[in-house]
């Protein structure tokens, strides 16, 4: 449940993809809206609370969630060859932070930062961040450089005019003589409108916010 994982199970198969779409492309399925998951977005503007998505059958792993898919030709209730997909939960983040006494000082907070950043980096693709020049990613730029020597990064960040309200322009560019690769984009009003279609067609559910 670390990435986004959604699965489809019916009596003669078990379907699972990183995104909805490929699933809904699917030529024997029907493609019926949950209408619990529109009321909870349309009354409470939830999108993530359950496994359910917009779209019946269509479930998604949850946070701390494994699934285990085995061949079991023993088992009395299914027939030769078919496989049991079970699904359990093997880390609860809510009960954790509740047992936890919090950290002891500083060191040991950035300590546990850098090794969850460190982890991220085991990758067989480039690693980029989210760059908009406050606290977050701030921070993880700059263990990045610091403690990983990691200068060829690839950061993006979304950029305005300079005074416009949402724009960091000045405390990313703190780092323009440390970064190799940055990369920007100016969104605007009509570049959102054009790509809310895709946008939303890719998402295959409504976003609570621009």
């Amino acid at each position: 449940g670390i990435k986004p994982l959604y699965y489809l199970q019916t009596k003669d198969y078990f379907v699972f993809c990183s995104e909805i779409p490929p699933l809904l492309s699917l030529p024997d399925h029907k493609r019926n809206p949950d209408c619990q998951s529109i009321f909870d977005f349309l009354v409470f503007n939830r999108t993530d609370q359950t496994e359910h998505t917009f779209f019946e059958d269509v479930k998604k792993l949850q946070h701390g969630q494994v699934i285990h898919i085995s061949e079991n030709k023993a088992s009395p209730n299914l027939p030769d060859g078919q496989g049991r997909v079970e699904i359990k939960k093997w880390d609860d983040l809510k009960k954790k932070v509740s047992e936890t006494e919090g950290f002891k000082n500083p060191k040991e907070f950035k300590a546990l930062l850098s090794s969850a950043i460190g982890l991220h980096l085991r990758s067989d693709v480039p690693v980029g961040v989210c760059f908009s020049g406050g606290l977050d990613s701030s921070s993880i730029v700059s263990i990045l450089l610091q403690e990983f020597n990691k200068k060829d990064i690839n950061t993006f960040s979304a950029v305005y005019n300079q005074g416009q309200i949402g724009d960091e322009t000045e405390f990313i560019d703190e780092y323009k003589y440390q970064v190799q690769n940055m990369f920007f984009t100016t969104p605007t009003a009509v570049s959102l409108e054009k790509d809310l279609s895709a946008f939303i067609k890719t998402h295959s559910e409504p976003m609570p916010g621009t």
